[in-house]
């Protein structure tokens, strides 16, 4: 004998209610929670604080992150300065919300900087992150930090056509002799920034 579809829903709902009524809820609740919990989660990446002006050094093994963190009030420019002492590390700047405002990989000089004008106030994140390789050691710094003026806008303009440039001939080696216009580019930015 098939069970009508509406006795079959009431019979449902009885069972549900019942335990429901027992404390059903609960251990029904708690077991959600337990598998939330126990989820393999990445391994966070603990956060150090950059001062102005205040070099860390740091070491990497091959698929490393060191996170960074720095104040910064909107307006503010601020530029991050990184000096690789071993290795290619690849170091990312980004808003308090996570967005994306720069990424720079030193190809052929151990040294580079990030900057940025500061859109609103608060904690910006710089990541340092190696691939591959023997461990990567590196120095990063809060180089400058105050309110930004027009300078500081050719300034950043420069740092973004320079890495425009490097990441173009780190692609096309052969180039070389003849350095692509965003590089040129760059280097006639940060010879402006420097000359007002």
């Amino acid at each position: 004998m098939v069970t009508p579809p509406l006795q079959l829903y009431m019979a449902r709902r009885k069972a549900y209610h019942r335990f429901a009524m027992r404390g059903g809820r609960w251990a029904l609740l708690t077991l959600c929670a337990v598998l939330l919990c126990s989820q393999t989660r990445a391994p966070s990446v603990p956060v150090s604080v950059l001062q102005r002006g205040v070099p860390v050094d740091g070491e990497l093994a091959a698929g490393g992150t060191a996170a960074y963190r720095i104040a910064a009030a909107a307006g503010d420019y601020l530029q991050v300065v990184v000096e690789q002492i071993d290795g290619g590390v690849t170091v990312t700047l980004a808003s308090p919300a996570g967005a994306k405002l720069q990424e720079a990989r030193s190809f052929n000089s151990p040294y580079f900087a990030l900057a940025a004008i500061a859109s609103v106030s608060g904690d910006y994140s710089v990541e340092v992150h190696y691939d591959s390789g023997r461990p990567a050691l590196f120095r990063v710094a809060a180089d400058e930090m105050h309110p930004a003026g027009a300078q500081d806008e050719v300034r950043m303009a420069a740092w973004k056509w320079y890495y425009e440039g490097n990441a173009f001939l780190a692609q096309n080696p052969t180039m070389v002799n003849r350095p692509p216009a965003p590089l040129v580019q760059g280097i006639e930015l940060h010879q402006k920034a420097l000359a007002d």
